[in-house]
């Protein structure tokens, strides 16, 4: 039911519903849906908790979510690498593909990057999906295409970014006190 749910609390028809988007994990989920304060489409992120139970779904910060609309959020296997297109964040023209990290420790977004040439041209870039098991990416784009027409592209992409891991607990040391201390 959450997709229903979504559809619901973002004000949206059936004909402008949010384009959503859940983790390779299954823990997170981002959309994009019409935002009442800004008047325009923002991207929204829900975490799933230990219980299995979906939480509250928030805008995400306002440094990713601009003054444009922020359309297609697409994201890693964990989600903490958050893909969109938006005409804002310095485009090349149209709409762009950009990429931003969150920190799950600090819970902040980093400076969207334009993800540039051969993704971005001057025409509509948008809906950007990394396959890290085919290493492909595909997109869709206007270019070279008529007015109303797009062309979903292919290409070869490996994120080799390592995020950092936080884990919180207890460490015990069964059999080797002396590891104690790490």
């Amino acid at each position: 039911s959450m997709p229903d749910e979504i559809i619901k609390s973002a004000n949206a028809s059936k004909d402008d519903g949010p384009t959503i988007f859940l983790s390779a994990n299954g823990r997170v989920m981002y959309y994009s849906a019409t935002n009442d304060e800004t008047s325009s489409r923002d991207i929204y992120r829900v975490e799933k908790d230990v219980d299995g139970n979906w939480g509250k779904p928030e805008a995400i910060d306002k440094m990713v979510n601009g003054s444009q609309a922020e359309l297609f959020p697409t994201c890693n296997s964990d989600g903490r690498i958050l893909y969109f297109s938006s005409r804002g964040h310095s485009s090349t023209g149209g709409f762009d593909l950009f990429k931003t990290y969150y920190n799950t420790v600090t819970k902040t977004w980093t400076q969207p990057e334009n993800m540039g040439s051969p993704y971005n041209s001057p025409d509509d870039d948008f809906c950007f999906v990394a396959s890290s098991l085919e290493q492909k990416a595909y997109f869709t784009s206007q270019r070279e295409t008529g007015p109303g027409l797009f062309t979903v592209y292919s290409m070869p992409y490996s994120n080799t970014e390592e995020l950092p891991v936080a884990i919180n607990g207890k460490f015990n040391c069964v059999g080797q006190p002396d590891l104690k201390a790490v």
